[in-house]
């Protein structure tokens, strides 16, 4: 089981997902993405990140929001303003919190992934703030945006590691986690 994805160290009985979960099918990370947790110099730089993932975590979601919204409702573009604007804030501040870092040469990888990150959430909100067509199915402005939007998602998901607490959704304890527990006297099959 050296290619998937383990994560033997979580949850009631030492597992979030039993042995015959469809969960253990997910491709394994990309190892130059894996933080070596273990190792201290990792471990730090993990922790000053952590702040920074959370935050473009939740700019992506917020982007996909008004990406949604000036499809849906181009009309009323100008209500979207602060949201937009907002957003662009909150990606200046994980930009200057991520700058404050100084990346492990092991982890240069996953530091090259956030920035990335940041960069596709610029050009998503450079294009939601020129007010391009984002309507129209055949939009090149509409393709690119989409462009943006799945490749920062992918990135995210790529520097996403539940032993350092950065998880696009934190499942542990929810009902479809195998290692969750149903209620006081439910035991967990791991």
């Amino acid at each position: 089981m050296t290619d998937r994805l383990q994560l033997n160290d979580h949850g009631p009985g030492g597992a979030i997902h039993t042995n015959d979960c469809l969960s253990w099918t997910a491709p394994a990370p990309h190892p130059e993405m894996v933080l070596a947790i273990d190792n201290e110099e990792v471990a730090t730089y993990a922790l000053a990140v952590r702040p920074v993932y959370g935050r473009l975590k939740r700019v992506l979601g917020q982007v996909g929001g008004l990406l949604i919204l000036a499809q849906t409702a181009p009309h009323q573009a100008d209500r979207d303003r602060p949201m937009i604007e907002t957003a662009r804030e909150q990606v200046e501040e994980a930009r200057d919190g991520l700058g404050l870092v100084r990346p492990p040469r092991q982890s240069s990888r996953h530091y090259a992934a956030l920035c990335e990150i940041l960069d596709h959430l610029d050009g998503l909100l450079n294009t939601l703030r020129r007010r391009v067509d984002l309507v129209s199915p055949s939009s090149s402005d509409l393709d690119a945006a989409l462009r943006q939007l799945f490749a920062a998602h992918d990135l995210l998901l790529a520097v996403s590691d539940d032993r350092a607490g950065m998880t696009p959704v934190d499942f542990s304890h929810a009902c479809c986690s195998c290692g969750a527990t149903q209620g006081p006297s439910s035991t967990t099959n791991a």
